[in-house]
C-alpha cells in the first residue's frame, strides 16, 4: 500500500544524516577546518544507527573537497555551465 511504502521510505531517510550548509570563509579556507568540520560530523553519527551521510554542492563550490574525504557522487545535475551544476554526494558511515 501507499503508505507502507511511505513508511519505508520515513525510515530511510531517518537512517540518513544531511550537512545543510558548510561554509568557510575565504580567509580560512586550506587550513583544515573543513575537514575537521566534517569530520566530527561524521564521529557524531557513526554508531548510532545511521547508514550514510549525504550533501549536495555545485561545481564552484567544493565536489572535489568533499570525494577527498571519501564521499562518492550518486547524482549530478548538469547545467550548461558546469560551476552551476549540482553534486549529490554521499558517504556510508557503518
Amino acid at each position: 500500500s501507499t503508505l507502507d511504502r511511505s513508511s519505508a521510505a520515513s525510515d530511510v531517510y531517518k537512517r540518513q544524516v544531511h550537512i545543510g550548509d558548510l561554509i568557510i570563509g575565504k580567509g580560512h579556507r586550506k587550513s583544515g577546518i573543513g575537514s575537521k568540520l566534517v569530520e566530527e560530523v561524521e564521529k557524531a553519527y557513526r554508531g548510532k544507527g545511521y547508514e550514510k551521510i549525504t550533501l549536495t554542492t555545485f561545481g564552484f563550490q567544493a565536489p572535489e573537497f568533499y570525494k577527498k574525504l571519501g564521499y562518492e557522487t550518486e547524482f549530478v545535475r548538469r547545467d550548461k555551465d558546469p560551476k552551476l551544476s549540482k553534486y549529490f554526494l554521499a558517504k556510508a558511515l557503518l
